[in-house]
């Protein structure tokens, strides 16, 4: 029997903030990453929360404008082509247990105005097609932020 989360697939606002108790504990479940119509996601200072971001949502999330999932214990690496296919506009990973590197295709987001990655174990360098999309038009990256102590970064807005 399917969950009636995953029965509404024109779901397009999932938020889960702060002080909610809102139950969820271990992996953000499967059924809100194979919502289609979903635009935007918060998960907030849910630390009780843990694992990875799946692989397959950069192929299922073409309209995410929004994700901010902040303080709510990602763990793994951020898979390469995550959210791709989607217009998103901000995404918000900071304070998880994101590692390994950014991914290049990071750079493929050209309508991304802002991306947090600050508070994570995140090493290496942004990747340079991430730079290029500051200054590089009307929806320019406005906002980059990561741990200039662990990442190599040459045009954030801010290093923690």
């Amino acid at each position: 029997s399917q969950s009636r989360m995953a029965q509404n697939e024109f779901l397009t606002c999932f938020p889960l903030l702060p002080d909610s108790d809102n139950g969820l504990r271990g992996s953000i479940p499967m059924e809100i990453w194979s919502l289609k119509s979903l635009e935007v996601l918060e998960i907030v200072d849910n630390p009780t929360m843990s694992g990875p971001l799946p692989t397959k949502f950069g192929e299922t999330a073409t309209n995410m404008v929004l994700m901010r999932i902040e303080n709510s214990g990602l763990t793994g690496a951020i898979p390469n082509g995550f959210l791709s296919n989607s217009p998103v506009e901000f995404l918000y990973l900071s304070r998880n247990r994101l590692s390994g590197q950014i991914p290049n295709s990071f750079g493929l987001l050209t309508s991304l105005n802002e991306l947090t990655l600050h508070r994570n174990t995140l090493t290496g360098a942004v990747p340079p097609p991430v730079c290029t999309l500051r200054g590089s038009g009307p929806s320019d990256l406005q906002v980059l932020t990561v741990d200039c102590n662990e990442v190599s970064c040459s045009c954030c807005t801010a290093c923690y």
